[in-house]
């Protein structure tokens, strides 16, 4: 912006002017004038919904954009043929989405196998039969998927390879670790596996009797040291 924005000062609008039922006049502390665009649905806004985010038409005008930027390029498919499972992700807190309320918008598409939903992840899997059905539903669904008036991100899942090729090199890191690991060698004349000695008696009187054995009584003729309160 190279210039003020001098209408951000401005009082917000009456909303009894625009109806028509203000009787403050000129002692309106609002600012009396008309909405520029009574159609546009940015300006029939509830703080209920904005807050919930259910029919918000900022939340939709901003997500419009965001895919307006993104060039409106469907998830690109796997190159693993077998991979027939998609993913569903932005379930909403409020509300809980169950199986029944996925099958009816993925059934069209094709033959399901199964519909796992995870409500802690907010997130679910919907696995097709055939892969061309699971094509069919990511580029048809993936810009338009509403469930109860929530908005929900579609793409295709992750591959099993994958995470198993994750667990294997956690594995192989592991093994490294105990493979950089070597034993010091025992001490001189000590052979290996073998327990330490017990100390000579001699450095046991040296530093006193120990802790288990309670305190050392105090020798006679010595006062015991007072200390005042």
């Amino acid at each position: 912006r190279r210039a003020p924005y001098y209408k951000r000062n401005l009082p917000n609008k009456c909303s009894f002017f625009a109806a028509g039922k203000c009787t403050r006049g000129d002692r309106c502390p609002f600012l009396h004038e008309m909405p520029t665009d009574p159609d546009n649905p940015l300006a029939k806004q509830n703080i209920r919904d904005r807050y919930y985010g259910n029919n918000d038409p900022v939340a939709l005008s901003m997500m419009k954009r965001d895919k307006e930027r993104a060039g409106n390029a469907a998830p690109t498919p796997p190159q693993d043929q077998s991979m027939k499972t998609l993913w569903v992700g932005g379930l909403p807190e409020t509300q809980e989405i169950h199986e029944e309320d996925l099958r009816p918008i993925f059934a069209p598409h094709g033959t399901l196998l199964r519909i796992r939903v995870i409500p802690n992840a907010r997130i679910a899997f919907v696995e097709f039969a055939e892969r061309k059905d699971a094509e069919q539903a990511a580029s048809q669904l993936w810009a338009t998927l509403r469930v109860r008036n929530h908005e929900l991100r579609l793409r295709w899942a992750r591959p099993p390879a994958s995470n198993q090729k994750h667990q294997a090199a956690e594995e192989q890191k592991a093994q490294g670790a105990e493979q950089e690991f070597t034993p010091s060698a025992p001490p001189p004349g000590l052979a290996p596996g073998q327990a330490l000695p017990p100390p000579p008696a001699a450095l046991l009187e040296s530093y006193g009797p120990s802790p288990a054995a309670g305190p050392a009584p105090m020798p006679r003729g010595m006062a015991r040291p007072y200390y005042p309160s």
